[in-house]
């Protein structure tokens, strides 16, 4: 909240993927009593909050995409073409060998009849 009250402040967060696997975050930000107040006065605040504050990250991504020269993203597109190449020809390597593996097995004995009479 501090950040529309104070320009220039930012607040930072961290999302916890993992809770079972990571320590739980040690509050080291105070919130400011007219911060209280406002979170008291308006249940919605921290919604339009975390809306405020997604839509100028929004913004500020798209100002920094704007500024990736055009041959830039070509180098990124054939690159990304390229991968896609190698890794759908890799499956169908590993496909046609696996298919060859299959057809080089021998049959197995269906018969249980000499399995059966070895166990009694």
């Amino acid at each position: 909240m501090d950040a529309y009250i104070h320009k220039g402040s930012k607040i930072y967060t961290d999302t916890y993927v993992a809770p079972s696997m990571q320590k739980v975050a040690i509050p080291t930000y105070p919130v400011n009593a007219s911060v209280m107040a406002l979170i008291k006065s308006d249940p919605n605040i921290l919604s339009e909050a975390k809306a405020g504050l997604n839509a100028q990250a929004r913004t500020d991504l798209e100002a920094r995409l704007g500024t990736i020269p055009v041959t830039a993203i070509s180098n990124i597109q054939a690159g990304v073409s390229q991968e896609e190449s190698a890794r759908n020809a890799k499956i169908q390597t590993d496909s046609t060998t696996k298919q060859q593996q299959v057809a080089i097995q021998p049959q197995q004995d269906t018969k249980t009849d000499t399995k059966q009479e070895f166990f009694k």
